[in-house]
This record gives structure tokens, sequence and C-alpha cells, in this order.
């Protein structure tokens, strides 16, 4: 939620091109408001997920808030489609596969 992928220079993107695929579910998210270098970063992100082999809607969650900023609300707001996700069924069921 909210990720500071500018930390240590970006040093994020090389370790996760270079790690080998790992199973589990991943949920990314960021909002439009935190600025355009973090949202620029997400999308990045997302996108190397992607191509490392993850899923969008089985493994992976991409979540772009538009109106969302780097704040316990808007994080409240979106945790309520992340842990569904993350412990259950893409659904949101609870159930598991």
């Amino acid at each position: 939620m909210s990720p500071a992928f500018w930390f240590a220079d970006r040093a994020i993107f090389p370790f996760v091109e270079q790690a080998p695929r790992v199973p589990g579910r991943i949920y990314l998210d960021v909002g439009g408001r935190e600025g355009a270098g973090t949202v620029a970063d997400a999308r990045r992100m997302r996108d190397l997920l992607v191509a490392k082999g993850y899923r969008p809607g089985e493994d992976l969650l991409w979540v772009e808030d538009p109106v969302g900023m780097h704040n316990e609300a808007s994080w409240g707001r979106r945790l309520r489609a992340a842990l569904p996700f993350l412990v259950g069924n893409v659904d949101g069921s609870g159930g598991s596969r």
C-alpha cells in the first residue's frame, strides 16, 4: 500500500528483476494524489511483476485509487479489498482455493 519504491535509489527494481518468482499473492496499490513519480514507480513495479508471471486478478491485485493519498484514510479504504484478496478467494468470499 502506497509503496516507497524511491527508497535507496529505487534498488528494489533490479532486485525484483533478478529474483525468482515466488508463489503467493501480491497486493499493490497507489493513490493518484501521491505524486506523478510515486504513481509511475508503482506502475513500473506492477508491470515488472506481470512480466515475472504474476497474473492480474489471480495472484496480483493492482489498485490505482484516483483520489487516494499517502495517508491512513486512503489505506483504510483500500484495505477492504486487500485483505480478502490476500487471505481468500479473489472474489473476496474468504474461502480457500
